[in-house]
């Protein structure tokens, strides 16, 4: 998938509230992998939120979830955390923009 002579693991999870009601879970996940296989994971996350947008109850342009997703490398550190206050429909682009970010960023594996 395009990481060619990296074998960093990133580590991410994403957590988005039900439309309008900050304290219900909607969607939670969470793993690892290469910044590709992340990428990967946030288009198809970004994919399935557009698609369950399109039910007449997440219809209301209006509505805001709480999203919050953690990027971490292999040693812990936080390398990105969007989070807060969202209106749903911009939610799917903000996971295409993450995919995107982590996809360009130039991890390599250091060998001792």
């Amino acid at each position: 998938m395009g990481d060619f002579g990296t074998d960093i693991q990133l580590t991410y999870s994403v957590q988005i509230s039900v439309p309008g009601a900050y304290e219900s879970c909607w969607w939670q996940v969470s793993n690892s992998g290469s910044p590709a296989q992340v990428a990967a994971a946030m288009n198809e996350l970004a994919a399935r939120l557009a698609r369950d947008l399109h039910y007449p109850i997440r219809r209301d342009r209006r509505l805001r979830s709480l999203f919050r997703c953690e990027l971490r490398t292999p040693d812990g550190v936080m390398i990105e955390c969007p989070q807060g206050p969202a209106p749903i429909h911009h939610l799917p682009a903000v996971l295409r923009g993450l995919a995107l970010s982590v996809g360009s960023m130039p991890f390599r594996a250091c060998t001792l």
